[in-house]
C-alpha cells in the first residue's frame, strides 16, 4: 500500500525538532517541578516498586525496535515515534509524583528512552537520499 504522503526532507526536520523537544523538555520538567520532591516521602512506600516505573521504557523500546522499521507512511512513522517517546517521558513524571526519591535515576532511564528515538533512521525509512533532499 503506498503513502498518503509523499515523505520530504522537511518531514525529516519536523521528526529532529519534536525529538530535540521532547529531550529538552524533560530536563526543564525536572528542573522546574522536581525542585522540592527529593525531601517527600515515595507515594509507595515499597522500596523495590520503583522498578516498575521502568515498564514504560519496555513498551518504548519495542516501539522503536520492533514497530518503528515496519513503518513507511510518514503519518504513521511520526504518530509511532511520538507515542514511544510520550511513553519514555511517562517515566520521567513517575518519578516526580510517585518515587520522589529516585527522581534522578528514572529521569535518566527517561532520557535513554527518549534518546533511542533519535531519527537517524527517518530518511532511509523514508526513502529519502541525501542527494535528493539538498536538491529540494
Amino acid at each position: 500500500m503506498e503513502p498518503k504522503t509523499a515523505p520530504s526532507p522537511l518531514t525529516v526536520l519536523i521528526l529532529w525538532v519534536l525529538w530535540f523537544s521532547f529531550m529538552i523538555g524533560i530536563v526543564f520538567i525536572n528542573l522546574f517541578l522536581g525542585q522540592d520532591t527529593a525531601s517527600h516521602h515515595a507515594v509507595i512506600p515499597n522500596e523495590g516498586a520503583w522498578f516498575a516505573a521502568a515498564i514504560p521504557i519496555f513498551i518504548s523500546a519495542i516501539l522503536r525496535w520492533i514497530v518503528l522499521p515496519k513503518v513507511r507512511d510518514p503519518q504513521k512513522l511520526l504518530t509511532t515515534m511520538i507515542l514511544g517517546i510520550s511513553t519514555a517521558e511517562a517515566v520521567t513524571f513517575f518519578g516526580l509524583f510517585l518515587f520522589p526519591a529516585h527522581r534522578v535515576e528514572l529521569c535518566i532511564l527517561s532520557a535513554l528512552g527518549i534518546f533511542q528515538f533519535i531519527p537517524t533512521y527517518a530518511r532511509r525509512q523514508l526513502g529519502l537520499t541525501d542527494s535528493a533532499s539538498l536538491r529540494e
